[in-house]
């Protein structure tokens, strides 16, 4: 069984998008908030490898919501969310397996991050939405509708879901 690297200060995970664990290519991963905001990694041998993120931190409303991955490409996004239009530390991504991060503008608060295609991103927040075409590297503002979570279908499309039973779902146009 493996074990939790012991938390730092007041180091938490955020479950409320249900993306803040999730299947990595050779494990799974997890994002924490709070006094520390980490991305922790258990591979197949079970041992946890945990690396700082650039993400805001310091608080119990802050820190890392959400983790997608495509490969050995990942993107997490999070922030505060008592001040959801502050846009520094709301994203980061990796292209090693989660090794190295680099900080990313998701445009403020996002709670949650899905991959739509190979390069095509997509996350949300209680402020609204933005889209990377990137991989997380850069994000546009994709609407105002405010949403918490979302998740690709296997039908491709994509489902988010917000407050008072608010439901939407995208289904992506083929791309050359």
């Amino acid at each position: 069984v493996a074990a939790l690297p012991a938390p730092m200060g007041r180091e938490a995970g955020f479950a409320a998008s249900g993306t803040c664990v999730v299947p990595a290519a050779r494990g799974f991963s997890l994002v924490t908030g709070g006094d520390a905001c980490r991305h922790v990694a258990f591979g197949r041998d079970r041992r946890p490898r945990a690396v700082a993120l650039p993400l805001r931190r310091g608080s119990a409303s802050c820190g890392a919501f959400s983790i997608a991955w495509r490969g050995q490409r990942a993107v997490c996004v999070g922030g505060d969310y008592r001040a959801p239009t502050t846009r520094e530390g709301t994203a980061a991504f990796s292209i090693d397996g989660g090794r190295t991060w680099r900080a990313a503008d998701a445009g403020g608060y996002r709670s949650g991050v899905v991959w739509v295609t190979d390069r095509d991103v997509l996350a949300v927040g209680a402020h609204g939405a933005s889209w990377s075409d990137d991989g997380g590297q850069t994000f546009v503002a994709f609407g105002s509708e405010p949403f918490h979570s979302v998740a690709r279908g296997r039908d491709g499309s994509i489902w988010a879901c917000g407050s008072a039973g608010r439901v939407a779902r995208l289904v992506p146009a083929v791309r050359p």
